[in-house]
């Protein structure tokens, strides 16, 4: 059963956020004045690899559950391989484009598309074909916080584009020389083409929160916990206050982007299920032996398919 997020925690979260929405009500325009700095050299550095860290933790949570997929009916294998392979493939090529784009400033050709495609494919099969040496049980450890992760970027980044359409925000460094077509976060003007509420390098940044998760699901040791968090809550911070800084965001913006993401992760982490465990434990296999490891996985195997050892195990997320 999921731990529940502490009320007090949920009700201090509330709290400092309301008060910064509504002090950045107030300071939003005069603050982004005075911090504004568009030739940043840190600034500029975020804004073009803020959010590599988290695409490439998407790619590497995709790996997961993809290796897992191997004891899944054929059905549910072929359906959860291809959304997978396409995740594998959208942030495989979302980080080789971004770095293009924006370090580079060149643009990709159809050939380069392709390239691209094949190499992160290729990638991705080496990857695979590597985790099948791995033990399934070490997998599974890794499957909660996987799809966590998954889904977490998924719905963050759905939900915030979905509002930078509606809400047409216009950027700070787009504003007027006299700033009259200013607005506040808390006045939606329609899809005028504005994208600046709320800030998508912030909720993707934050994102990266699901790090300390995926490296606690290993039993890591305490220091490399710390270690997570740390990363995790600086990059993002970092990330955020950078795109105040170069003029692409104001305060409130990226005030928003970090809550959306982390209001999901709350809620994703209270209805994202445990998953069932379809191998012996580490615990196990060093009381009983290899042996009787095997023995396990294969008794395991028979009840689950109804006595047919060839069968494919029916795993359940």
């Amino acid at each position: 059963m999921n731990k529940p997020f502490p009320l007090r925690l949920a009700i201090l979260f509330t709290a400092v956020w309301a008060g910064l929405a509504a002090v950045f009500a107030v300071i939003d325009l005069p603050l982004a004045i005075a911090v504004y700095n568009p030739a940043s050299e840190w600034g500029l550095f975020l804004q073009t690899y803020g959010e590599h860290p988290t695409v490439f933790l998407v790619w590497l949570a995709a790996q997961v559950p993809l290796s897992l997929s191997r004891f899944l009916t054929p059905p549910l294998r072929l359906a959860s391989r291809l959304l997978l392979y396409t995740v594998s493939l959208a942030a495989g090529y979302a980080l080789v484009l971004m770095t293009v784009q924006r370090a580079m400033h060149a643009h990709l050709s159809i050939i380069g598309v392709i390239l691209v495609l094949l190499a992160v494919l290729t990638l991705t099969l080496l990857v695979q074909a590597a985790l099948t040496r791995v033990q399934p049980d070490r997998l599974k450890q890794l499957h909660r916080a996987a799809w966590l992760t998954l889904l977490l970027f998924g719905a963050e980044l759905a939900l915030v584009h979905l509002l930078k359409l509606g809400w047409g925000r216009i950027r700070f460094r787009d504003l007027l020389p006299d700033h009259s077509n200013f607005t506040s976060w808390y006045v939606p003007m329609g899809p005028t083409g504005g994208r600046s509420f709320p800030s998508a390098h912030s909720s993707n940044s934050w994102a990266l929160l699901t790090l300390p998760a995926m490296v606690a699901a290993l039993h890591a040791s305490l220091s490399f916990r710390w270690a997570a968090w740390i990363f995790a809550i600086g990059w993002a911070s970092l990330t955020s206050l950078s795109r105040v800084v170069i003029g692409a965001h104001f305060a409130s913006d990226v005030l928003f982007g970090a809550c959306i993401t982390i209001t999901l992760l709350v809620l994703l982490q209270r209805c994202l299920p445990l998953h069932r465990d379809l191998t012996p434990t580490s615990k196990q296999r060093s009381s009983d032996g290899p042996q009787s490891a095997h023995t396990a996985v294969y008794a395991t195997r028979l009840e689950t398919t109804g006595g047919n050892p060839s069968a494919p195990l029916a795993f359940r997320p």
